[in-house]
């Protein structure tokens, strides 16, 4: 079976099921296309104040969280809806 997007590896968590409505809420409510880029953006956020340790960290880890803290196409619709 071939991936959506070979650049992306999938993983499973297990999360309460309130925090999955209201996952669900905010992408009926069009925050988020899918459940998925809201995940990647909540992830992205965690890592990215870890980014100034970049010296420490494997060069293959840096590149990679660089890589995905760009500003995706719905943070810059919040950020112009000034959500």
């Amino acid at each position: 079976m071939k991936r959506a997007n070979p650049g992306l590896k999938q993983i499973s968590i297990y999360l309460p099921e309130e925090l999955i409505q209201s996952l669900d809420e905010l992408v009926k409510r069009g925050f988020y296309p899918n459940r998925s880029e809201a995940i990647r953006i909540a992830i992205k956020d965690l890592v990215s104040p870890y980014l100034d340790l970049r010296s420490e960290m494997d060069p293959t880890v840096v590149n990679y969280v660089k890589y995905h803290t760009r500003e995706t196409r719905v943070e810059r619709m919040l950020r112009r809806r000034k959500i």
